[in-house]
């Protein structure tokens, strides 16, 4: 299905300066909607209308009080107008509006002097000189300016004809996962609740579930408009009107999110990179309360500083915010600080990092290390490491950037020394070798506390180190096969390790084997094996003991019963046997084909159906499978 190519233009500037006149000027759409806006006679909330099927205008308030509808507006911007009125020049919310659009990184726009049939032809050039200085060395520089009246209509035509025809640039990267912040809600008699945004990332279908956060609930699609037309889809830049349905109420505002419903978290802190305007009168300090604006959400939040106590006009650092309510946030997402009195921008900044440790020094040393590294590429590698023994998989790193398996695919092949295991688990190629010499460290320390254990089993390493199951299988497998490790009966030892016994010991382990294997399946007990070499040490018969059951040489039942693995290997062999002509196996006739006692039957059996060679029915075994 081909889908419009649409462009979002973002009308920002100072209070009167004629940012609502010019869209009704071109569009013939008073965006003042509300009945306060009309008595005020300015801008509150902010207001849309179409140029045409591809170009959405947004006006946004320039009332100082009202800068965070503002940042609500422009968040999603591919152009922006910068209206500057001639008989005021810049003002200081052109100042603020203007820092705005560089810290949400706006490349691409125009001036707009409106007003310009009250002044004269000379005022007029000094306000052009003015501004051509004041945007110097930004994304406006070189860009047209247009000299407007709205009132009169001079030069709206001019400006409308260059929107129309203009080549946009595209900056949205499209991540494949659906993500839209909602700017307003309202209802339609007979259809229920419709929210509107500019979708960021992905696309979205009609009968789509969607969740809808911070709320955390499950909504379905039920009908798709842009530029007030219906359509069955639509996709990254759009400008949406969603209706949904839900299963129980839900109170929806602006600052809320949707997207796709395994995608997108609320966090209640963040690493995060922070630049301070330059002309901003005053820094923040460390601890210093903010209120931070991320896409449509405005949240109170605290800073925390670890190099510094505070940053300077003009100065960035790394740093944590903590907000005082969850947030819905994803990394690389940008957001806008305004000072919490008097009520001032101050900077910007990005999302770099979702997981917070819990002592000060590791985290002190960690948004260091991720602030420090200035490339996306590099930031990934460094988000990957971090989760050392329990590596991302393709799945987990795709729901935690909130990216599809097919852009995540694209992120690691521009990322350095990262290796895909398994085609699914993503490590970094140091921290794959350090997740070896941790194993091999456990070991190390393991025969040394246990030098007459032949190994370990897989769950002793589980239980020693926190490490995804599956994970570990194949750890032990690269090991195994690079001759760092050895499995032998179920037991996991160092490659090198083997138990070593002097020729006198060798000669009392064969001779307790001997024993063992004589009795068949009449056991011996262990005081039996003592009391048999009363000529060797205790100390000695009892490691010999520990290391064939240890091996599996020597089965011991009941903690006290031993009986030798081949004997039970026979066994085995003659209970199958048995059921070849027979449908069940009681106790008595277990007796009788085995030629032992009660006291030996009853263990053996129940060591079979442990093993699963028979499963219990009743008083009854039958074979088992």
């Amino acid at each position: 299905m081909s889908l419009i190519d649409q462009n979002i233009i973002g009308l920002s500037g100072h209070i009167d300066h004629g940012k609502t006149s010019i869209v009704k000027a071109l569009t013939g759409q008073n965006t003042d909607s509300s009945k306060e806006e009309f008595a005020r006679g300015m801008t509150i909330n902010i207001g849309f209308a179409f140029l045409n099927e591809k170009i959405t205008l947004i006006d946004v308030p320039g009332h100082e009080r009202f800068i965070k509808n503002m940042v609500a507006g422009v968040n999603s911007i591919d152009y922006a107008l910068l209206v500057i009125a001639a008989d005021d020049g810049i003002m200081p919310q052109t100042i603020e509006h203007f820092e705005i659009l560089k810290l949400f990184n706006i490349q691409d726009g125009a001036i707009v002097i409106n007003k310009i049939d009250t002044v004269k032809e000379d005022w007029l050039e000094l306000v052009l000189d003015e501004v051509k200085i004041f945007v110097k060395g930004s994304f406006l520089e070189k860009k047209e300016i247009y000299k407007v009246s709205a009132l009169n209509y001079d030069g709206i035509n001019f400006l409308k004809e260059d929107l129309i025809n203009y080549q946009y640039k595209k900056h949205r990267v499209d991540k494949g996962i659906f993500r839209v912040f909602v700017d307003r809600v309202f209802t339609s008699k007979g259809f229920g609740s419709v929210i509107t945004g500019t979708i960021t990332s992905g696309e979205v279908k009609i009968g789509d579930k969607l969740k809808i956060l911070p709320q955390n609930k499950e909504i379905k699609v039920r009908g798709l408009e842009t530029h007030k037309v219906k359509k069955d889809q639509l996709e990254i830049g759009n400008r949406a009107a969603i209706n949904i349905q839900t299963n129980e109420k839900v109170l929806i505002e602006r600052g809320n999110h949707i997207s796709d419903i395994d995608y997108f978290s609320t966090y209640e802190s963040a690493i995060v990179s922070i630049n301070i305007l330059t002309k901003a009168k005053n820094g923040i300090k460390n601890n210093e309360r903010l209120r931070i604006y991320c896409g449509t959400q405005e949240v109170m939040s605290r800073v925390l500083l670890f190099n510094e106590n505070n940053i300077e006009p003009g100065k960035s650092s790394g740093a944590i915010l903590k907000f005082e309510k969850p947030i819905v946030i994803s990394i690389d997402d940008p957001f806008i600080i305004r000072k919490y009195s008097p009520l001032i921008t101050v900077g910007g900044g990005k999302i770099l990092e979702l997981n917070i440790f819990k002592k000060w020094k590791d985290n002190k040393q960690y948004v260091n290390e991720i602030y420090n590294k200035k490339d996306q590429s590099d930031r990934l590698s460094i988000i990957i490491s971090n989760k050392k023994n329990n590596p991302f998989t393709y799945n987990t790193l795709s729901k935690y950037l909130n990216v599809s398996e097919k852009y995540l695919k694209i992120l690691l092949k521009e990322s350095k020394n990262i290796k895909i295991i398994e085609n699914n688990w993503i490590v970094l190629d140091s921290q794959f070798e350090e997740i070896k010499h941790v194993i091999i460290n456990y070991f190390n320390d393991f025969h040394i506390a246990n030098p007459y254990r032949k190994g370990v089993i897989k769950e002793e390493i589980l239980n020693f180190i926190n490490i995804d199951n599956h994970f570990l299988d194949i750890i032990l497998e690269h090991m195994l096969n690079d001759k760092l490790l050895k499995y032998i009966n179920n037991n996991w030892s160092k490659f090198d390790f083997d138990i070593s016994l002097t020729d006198n010991e060798k000669k009392i382990n064969q001779e307790i084997i001997d024993l063992i294997n004589q009795s068949e399946l009449n056991a011996i007990s262990i005081n039996e094996v003592f009391d048999t070499f009363l000529q060797y040490d205790k100390n000695i018969i009892k490691k010999i003991l520990d290391i064939e059951i240890d091996s599996n040489s020597i089965i011991i039942l009941n903690g006290n019963l031993l009986f030798s693995q081949k004997n039970i290997n026979k066994l085995i062999q003659l209970v199958k046997n048995y059921f070849k002509v027979n449908n069940s196996l009681d106790v008595s006739s277990f007796k009788n084909i085995t030629k032992t006692s009660r006291k030996y039957a009853v263990p053996l059996l129940e060591y079979l159906d442990k093993i699963n060679v028979t499963c219990r029915i009743g008083n009854e075994r039958k074979l088992y499978g």
